[in-house]
């Protein structure tokens, strides 16, 4: 028997973005993977495909709880800005185009690890929903 504490991690990447169709039209989804080791999570890995606008509303919430907890979470850091639009992504297939959709990735990527890195934000049930359910929305938690 080992007297180590085991490593608790929670690797998380964003990656591979898509275009996809609907009945409404055209959007792109980027793979969220994660592995993890901590009890907080029911499931320890897991891809799951998000719209950059479920990114917007998983960092409202965030916003939200954040603002709640205040004085507890302000010690571990605060929740970063998201990538934002650019001229050329809001007017016609811009936002389609390669480096746009590219560039996004990256960051998101970026974004998301500072969320995990967050030592309160990793464990909020509103984060921790949208690693794990398939068709995420706020009112699925």
């Amino acid at each position: 028997m080992s007297n180590y504490a085991q490593y608790e991690y929670l690797d998380i990447s964003v990656s591979d973005p898509q275009l996809r169709r609907d009945d409404k039209g055209e959007y792109t989804v980027y793979k969220v993977h994660f592995d993890t080791t901590f009890e907080e999570y029911k499931i320890k890995t897991k891809d799951v495909y998000r719209r950059y606008s479920q990114f917007v509303e998983l960092k409202r919430q965030l916003e939200i709880r954040f603002e709640e907890k205040k004085d507890k979470m302000a010690k571990f850091g605060t929740i970063p800005p998201l990538p934002g639009d650019t001229i050329f992504s809001l007017f016609g297939r811009g936002r389609f185009d390669p480096a746009f959709v590219d560039d996004r990735c990256k960051k998101l990527d970026a974004w998301i690890k500072a969320i995990c890195a967050h030592n309160m934000l990793r464990f909020e049930k509103v984060f921790i929903s949208f690693l794990e359910q398939d068709n995420w929305e706020v009112t699925s938690w």
